[in-house]
């Protein structure tokens, strides 16, 4: 029974492993034929490629073939076009050939057309030749004045009275005894301006407006400089208005003598130590004009605060003025003085025939991380007047931006303030002041420059004026914003959604808008219009 047992297990081991050596064969069969396949589908597909590849570059080599041949042809046709076009008789002959027969020569329909065409050619190849003198006249004029303005900006160059007047004082000690009344001084008006003392008076407390009150030009001053406008206009040539618009040595002289008395006197009467008393302005950048002497004079120290300028900012001017108004009517201290006056932020007086105003600000120090620690303070403040106090401590920026610029801009810079102050503004508000100017005449430049490049030239002073009216009319319509990227990246420091448009941004300061001091642009658009006309340099 075990024998019977044992060689039936091993007639099962044995079928067992035929049966799985028939499946292996089976298996190995089966992959073999699917690798025959796969090798069989592969050369079908590459010899498929190949033939499109073949088709493709058949396909592409009859295209360009039919390119070319129909650029050919079509240059051919330009060509032949154009000789007729050029040639009336070629053009007849055409006309004869396809459209009334080779027995047309003797009508008289025909001959009509043709007289017509060859007296159009002949208009056309005049009018061609008289453009054509006619730009070779003008650039030889521009040439012949380029140089001309060349050797005049190279006169005027000479001129003193084209320098900055540079002052600046530094480490200013304070006076003990104007240090005592600037303090009672200060103390009485905050009192004055206290929320209990507001309340209990009312209306009554608000001040009235002492600052200093438009005076319209003289009509003299309007009359010659219509005459000046209209002998420029006749003579073709602006160098008029630049000789009026700068100041004589004379002037110049007396201006500074002016403010080295001020100068003098504020080193001997500063309630608080001053780390620099600094000149701005017209007088202080290099860009007056002599129909209008105003300077700056701003006072930086450690001892303002940083922020929080309407708490007392007013009432130090109003402490500073009674000094002022003490040293100088009283003691005999400052005896050309002819006016006193204030706003909320400024003490203002003048000097015999100057204007000064005098600003008070936080010494901020002159580095960049100073520079951008104010940035970042100013731009945090949402009211108006409150963020253009700000705008005073980065005096230094502003004038060594427009010490930077070219003496051209310079030029048009003074003869732009010239006309200013020969216009009747009505009121003090409608008047643009000189930054504003100059901004705008440097944005003018830069306009100008990219015109003349495109044609290879560079700009004139009429260029300059040409763009800086247009810019006058595009400014609070087409243009909402310009900037410049100085000192800093005016994308990082957008003041739109806090500041009235059109946005001019202050390149010293990004906070603020120097457009927003403009009360309406239409009396300067229309002026600056006007002026363009009579000068000659726009189209009616």
């Amino acid at each position: 029974r075990k024998r019977r047992k044992r060689k039936r297990r091993e007639e099962e081991e044995r079928k067992r492993r035929e049966e799985e050596e028939r499946r292996r064969k089976e298996e190995e069969e089966r992959k073999r034929r699917e690798e025959e396949e796969r090798k069989r589908r592969e050369e079908e597909e590459r010899k498929r490629r190949e033939e499109e590849e073949a088709r493709r570059k058949k396909e592409e080599e009859e295209a360009r073939r039919r390119r070319e041949e129909e650029m050919k042809k079509k240059a051919e046709e330009e060509a032949k076009r154009k000789s007729q076009l050029a040639d009336p008789s070629q053009r007849w002959q055409r006309l004869r050939d396809e459209k009334l027969g080779a027995d047309a020569g003797t009508d008289p329909r025909l001959q009509r057309v043709r007289m017509r065409e060859e007296a159009d050619e002949a208009r056309r190849r005049k009018r061609t030749e008289d453009e054509e003198v006619t730009h070779a006249t003008e650039q030889a004029r521009r040439a012949a004045k380029l140089a001309a303005r060349k050797t005049a900006r190279e006169r005027r160059a000479r001129m003193p009275g084209r320098q900055p007047l540079v002052r600046s004082i530094t480490n200013v000690a304070a006076n003990e005894k104007v240090a005592r009344e600037y303090l009672n001084y200060l103390l009485e008006d905050l009192n004055r301006r206290a929320p209990h003392q507001r309340i209990r008076a009312g209306a009554a407390m608000y001040e009235k407006d002492e600052s200093r009150q438009y005076i319209p030009p003289a009509l003299k001053s309007k009359d010659e400089f219509k005459r000046l406008n209209a002998k420029c206009k006749n003579e073709d040539s602006v160098d008029i208005l630049l000789d009026d618009a700068i100041v004589d040595d004379v002037e110049r002289k007396h201006r500074s003598s002016v403010i080295d008395r001020v100068l003098d006197f504020l080193k001997t009467h500063m309630p608080v130590p001053a780390t620099e008393i600094i000149l701005g302005g017209s007088i202080g950048q290099g860009t007056a004009a002599p129909s209008y002497a105003a300077v700056q004079i701003v006072v930086l120290s450690d001892d303002f605060p940083k922020g929080g300028h309407e708490m007392w900012l007013p009432s130090a001017v109003v402490a500073y003025r009674k000094i002022l108004e003490k040293a100088a009517l009283e003691e005999g201290q400052l005896p050309d003085l002819t006016f006193v006056g204030h706003s909320q932020t400024t003490l203002q007086f003048m000097v015999e025939d100057v204007d000064v105003d005098m600003y008070f600000t936080r010494e901020w120090g002159d580095t960049d991380h100073d520079y951008d620690h104010l940035y970042r303070e100013a731009m945090m403040i949402r009211d108006t007047k409150a963020r253009n106090c700000y705008a005073i401590s980065a005096v230094r920026r502003q004038n060594a931006w427009v010490a930077g610029l070219p003496e051209l801009v310079k030029d048009v810079v003074r003869m732009v303030k010239n006309w200013r102050n020969c216009v009747d503004w009505g009121e003090k508000k409608k008047r643009p002041n000189s930054y504003l100017l100059t901004l705008m005449v440097h944005k003018a430049y830069e306009e100008a420059c990219r015109f003349t490049e495109s044609i290879g030239d560079t700009p004139l002073e009429e260029d300059i004026l040409r763009e800086f009216i247009n810019l006058t009319q595009k400014l609070d319509r087409a243009v909402g914003r310009v900037t410049w990227n100085d000192y800093y990246d005016p994308e990082l420091y957008r003041v739109e959604h806090i500041s009235r448009l059109p946005v001019v941004q202050d390149p010293a300061m990004p906070a603020f808008n120097v457009g927003e001091t403009m009360e309406s642009w239409n009396m300067m658009r229309h002026e600056a219009w006007i002026w363009g006309q009579s000068l000659g340099i726009l189209k009616l």
